[in-house]
C-alpha cells in the first residue's frame, strides 16, 4: 500500500471515529417555550352614568395559536391617569399592574381531555337515573369556560376619578436631556401673571383584561382608555302614546343638550372655523343623540349591558315601537349620549415570562369616537288597553227571496277580529237593532224572520276580541222587501 493510500485510509477512519464519538452528545440547553393566553377577544367598554360595562370573551387559544388555551383566570385592571404611558421609558406590564387596581378576577375552567369526555359519557350511561351530587357540585364550581362572554360592571366613585402620577412609580425616573431642561426653564420664564395656564383635559380610565395561565404567567396588557368626561344630564320622562299598531315616545331634551345647527342659507355670510377641543375639531356641530330602553321587570339577570330598542343612536326626539300587545304593561326610559374622543393604544409585541418581562408598552396610534351616556331618565309605564274598534264592513248587498232576505259583505282585515253582527230596522224610520244574539263569523246572513211586503233596512258592524268588545261603525245601509 502506497503512502498516499495509507494517508487516505487514516483520514477516513479518523472522520468515522469523530462522527461516532459526537453522536448523541447534547448541545447547549435551549430556553423553554413559555406559552401565554392570546389577548381577550371583543373587549368593549360602555359607560352609562356612573356605571362602566366591560365585556370580553375568554381566550380559546395561546399566543402561538395552539389550543386549548393554558388559562386559569382572567384579571381586570383599571388605572386613572391623564395619559398612558406618561413615563420615559414606558411602563412595563408589571409596573402597570402594580400601579393599577385589580377590580375583578374570573376563574376559568380548563376544558376536559377527550378521554375524560369518553369516560364521562360512559358514566352517564351507567348512572343516567341517579346523578351524583358530587358531579353537580363540580359543574356548579367550574367557573367560566373558554370562549364564554363575560360581563362586569364597575361603579365609578370620586376616588376612581382622581388620576395618579405615573412618574412616581419608579424610584429613579430617567432625567430629561439638557436641551429639554433648558426648554422647560425658558417656558417657565415666559409664563407671567398675564398668561393663563393651559387647559388640562379630563383624565382617562384605562382598563386591561389579562389572561393568566395556571402557572401564573400573564398575557401582555393592552389597556383600553375611557375619557372621564362628565356624562350628560338625563332627559325628562318620555311621553308615551299608542295606537293599535305602534307605540310613539317623545321627550324633551336636557337643558344643555346639543341641538342640530342649521346650515347658512346664503354663501354671503362670513365663514368661521370650528374651535378645536383637545387638539381635535370641536363637537359643537354634532347634536346629542338618544337611546330608548324598555325596563325589564322581575328579572334576576345582572351584569348585562342594556340593549336599546333603537338600532343606532337617535338624533330626533321621537321613537316608535311596533310592539303593541294588549293586556301587557311596558315601561320605557331615555338615555342621552355625548360623543368624546378616545385614544387607541397599540398592543405590545413582547410577552412577559416568569424570568423576564416586557419593557414594551402600548403606544397611542390614533383616536376614535366613544359615546358617554347619561343615567337613564325616569321611566314611563303604560298598560296597553284595546279601545280601538275594527273598521266597518264594506260592500253590503241584500238579495230578496220568498220569505227571506240574503245578505253578503266584504270581510274586515283586523287581526283581532271576532266576528259580525247584523242590524235591521223597518224602513219607516225605526232605529237599527241587532237581528240576532251572539256573533257570527261568516260574511253572509239569511234573514228568515222578514215579513213579505215589508220594507227593511240592513247594516253590519264588526266586533273585536277585547274583553269588552269594541264595535265598529255600521257598514253601508241597504233596503230590501221580501216577496
Amino acid at each position: 500500500m502506497t503512502k498516499s493510500r495509507w494517508r487516505l485510509v487514516v483520514s477516513i477512519a479518523s472522520l468515522v471515529l469523530f462522527v461516532i464519538g459526537a453522536c448523541g452528545k447534547k448541545g447547549p440547553p435551549l430556553a423553554p417555550l413559555r406559552l401565554v393566553p392570546a389577548p381577550v377577544a371583543e373587549f368593549s367598554i360602555r359607560r352609562i352614568g356612573s356605571e362602566v360595562f366591560l365585556n370580553f370573551n375568554v381566550p380559546t387559544e395561546n399566543s402561538d395559536g395552539s389550543t386549548p388555551a393554558d388559562i386559569g383566570s382572567v384579571e381586570i385592571y383599571a388605572l386613572t391617569a391623564h395619559s398612558f404611558p406618561s413615563t420615559d421609558p414606558p411602563l412595563t406590564d408589571r409596573e402597570f399592574r402594580r400601579s393599577a387596581t385589580l377590580i375583578a378576577t374570573f376563574e376559568v375552567h380548563q376544558p376536559p381531555e377527550p378521554e375524560d369526555l369518553e369516560d364521562d359519557e360512559a358514566d352517564q350511561e351507567s348512572t343516567a337515573d341517579t346523578p351524583s351530587v358530587a358531579s353537580l357540585t363540580v359543574i356548579e364550581d367550574a367557573g367560566y369556560v373558554q370562549g364564554q362572554r363575560i360581563s362586569f360592571i364597575e361603579t365609578l366613585t370620586p376616588q376612581m376619578l382622581t388620576p395618579i402620577d405615573l412618574t412616581e412609580i419608579r424610584r429613579s425616573p430617567r432625567r430629561r436631556s439638557n436641551e429639554q431642561d433648558k426648554k422647560q426653564l425658558r417656558l417657565q420664564e415666559l409664563q407671567g401673571p398675564l398668561v393663563s395656564p393651559s387647559f388640562v383635559p379630563p383624565p382617562s380610565r384605562f382598563y386591561a383584561a389579562i389572561g393568566v395561565t395556571r402557572g401564573g404567567r400573564r398575557s401582555p396588557a393592552a389597556p383600553i382608555p375611557m375619557r372621564l368626561t362628565a356624562p350628560p344630564h338625563s332627559t325628562a320622562y318620555p311621553s308615551v302614546q299608542y295606537t293599535s299598531d305602534v307605540v310613539t315616545m317623545t321627550w324633551i331634551p336636557a337643558r344643555e343638550a346639543r341641538r342640530l345647527v342649521q346650515a347658512s342659507a346664503s354663501e354671503s355670510f362670513l365663514r368661521s372655523l370650528p374651535i378645536e377641543e383637545f387638539g381635535q375639531p370641536s363637537r359643537l356641530r354634532i347634536p346629542s343623540r338618544y337611546n330608548v330602553y324598555e325596563v325589564a321587570k322581575n328579572t334576576n339577570v345582572t351584569h348585562v349591558v342594556p340593549i336599546p330598542l333603537n338600532d343606532t343612536p337617535l338624533e330626533s326626539l321621537q321613537f316608535q315601537d311596533p310592539r303593541v300587545e294588549f293586556g301587557l304593561e311596558r315601561c320605557y326610559m331615555i338615555g342621552t349620549l355625548k360623543q368624546t374622543n378616545q385614544m387607541v393604544l397599540d398592543s405590545p409585541e413582547s410577552v412577559e415570562t416568569a424570568d423576564t418581562e416586557s419593557v414594551d408598552a402600548p403606544e397611542p396610534v390614533e383616536t376614535f369616537e366613544m359615546m358617554i351616556e347619561s343615567p337613564p331618565s325616569t321611566e314611563t309605564c303604560v298598560r296597553f288597553i284595546d279601545t280601538f274598534p275594527p273598521a266597518p264592513p264594506t260592500n253590503l248587498v241584500a238579495v230578496a227571496n220568498v220569505g227571506t232576505i240574503n245578505l253578503i259583505w266584504n270581510a274586515s282585515s283586523e287581526a283581532d277580529l271576532a266576528g259580525y253582527q247584523v242590524l235591521r230596522a223597518e224602513a219607516t224610520g225605526e232605529t237599527l237593532q241587532p237581528l240576532h244574539s251572539g256573533i257570527i263569523t261568516e260574511t253572509t246572513y239569511r234573514d228568515t224572520s222578514a215579513i213579505a211586503g215589508v220594507d227593511y233596512v240592513y247594516a253590519v258592524v264588526a266586533l273585536d276580541t277585547a274583553e269588552a268588545p269594541n264595535i265598529s261603525g255600521p257598514s253601508n245601509q241597504v233596503q230590501e222587501t221580501p216577496r
